[in-house]
């Protein structure tokens, strides 16, 4: 599983994925959720996500293509 560190507010996800993984996926489904397992954003047909909201901590956002198949699982920790 690959991991970010972010400190500003926007997630971009194609510098995540291999290239013959990015050029054929340019949109794609974004679950970020807790460390608990609860969703806490979920946008569809995307390649970035806005964390502004969501507090300092640990989060692990799972990337799938618009059909629902799972592309990469990324953890993320928001500064």
């Amino acid at each position: 599983m690959s991991q970010k560190t972010i400190n500003n507010n926007i997630l971009r996800f194609s510098h995540h994925l291999s290239d013959s993984v990015n050029a054929s996926v340019k949109k794609m489904n974004v679950f970020l959720t807790d460390l608990k397992g609860q969703i806490v954003i979920e946008q569809q047909n995307v390649n970035w996500i806005d964390i502004s909201n969501q507090p300092k901590g640990y989060y692990i956002a799972f990337l799938t293509d618009l059909q629902g198949g799972l592309i990469k699982k990324i953890r993320v920790i928001k500064e």
